[in-house]
């Protein structure tokens, strides 16, 4: 495999939701830094047209900063030799999955993964179980929530740390719920107050419910005035064991020896 690029000036993978599965890290953006990029050494033919149809400045910022930061996960943890072997791909609904080329066996693996950015911090994460989806966003601290909190909140949330902190709570909420959204590749549209979250006593670690009933995994971290909320679905059950047979400890011959001594020995009873 070949070595990553030298890190960016603001990269980092510490002080973000940890999940054995999955793979999260961050950039804080310099949109000096993005455009100074060689976007044919990161980039193929139709990656970059899908780039030249953006005409904010802003927004293409966004677009290079996610997904260097997405490619750069994967080379670290060496499933990428080359940043041109990963390609970002959306279903109908916007959904993003990366692609992942391998030049040693010619086989394409694709991974469910989940982009974010808010400000000047964009954020993406890849989820090394290929049945196990994953949603990530970043929310600021706001008031405004307070606002629309008839639009997003469940009956049924709870965030229990958060609890004298009716702003940091409905910000958590948010990122969470937002998360959520992006794992079941349904947007916003879906209605945040659809799903429920509850968070364990312990904190950091939440349970979540979308309408049909299906229950997912979620877990978040405060990166200053930013709640960062990372939603998997749950590991999948263990499959039951069939129960083993008792190991003889005799080979068969010995068996048959011991059988015949047995009887040769209860025959001399029977004959006293």
């Amino acid at each position: 495999m070949a070595s990553p690029p030298p890190p960016f000036s603001g990269y980092t993978r510490e002080d973000l939701p940890e999940h054995p599965s999955v793979g999260v890290a961050m950039l804080h953006v310099v949109a000096a830094e993005m455009e100074a990029l060689d976007l044919t050494e990161w980039f193929e033919t139709r990656d970059l047209a899908e780039y030249a149809t953006l005409a904010k400045r802003d927004r293409r910022v966004e677009w290079l900063a996610s997904r260097v930061v997405l490619k750069r996960i994967l080379m670290e943890d060496g499933l990428l030799e080359s940043p041109l072997h990963a390609h970002i791909r959306k279903n109908a609904k916007g959904a993003p999955h990366v692609v992942v080329y391998n030049p040693d066996t010619g086989h394409y693996a694709r991974l469910h993964c989940s982009l974010s950015h808010k400000g000047h911090l964009a954020l993406a994460a890849y989820s090394r179980n290929p049945r196990m989806r994953v949603g990530i966003d970043i929310e600021r601290r706001s008031w405004r929530l307070a606002r629309l909190r008839r639009e997003f909140v469940h009956e049924f949330d709870l965030m229990t740390v958060e609890k004298s902190d009716s702003t940091g709570s409905l910000t958590a909420l948010w990122a969470f719920k937002e998360a959520a959204t992006k794992l079941l590749g349904v947007g916003m549209a879906y209605g945040f107050a659809k799903i429920q979250c509850r968070e364990n006593p312990a904190g950091g670690v939440c349970e979540l419910r979308d309408a049909g009933g299906n229950h997912y995994s979620g877990r978040y971290v405060w990166f200053g005035k930013y709640a960062i909320a990372l939603v998997t679905d749950p590991p999948a059950p263990t499959p039951p064991t069939a129960p083993q047979t008792k190991r003889r400890k005799h080979t068969w011959w010995q068996r048959i020896m011991r059988a015949r001594k047995l009887r040769k020995i209860r025959k001399m009873k029977n004959e006293k």
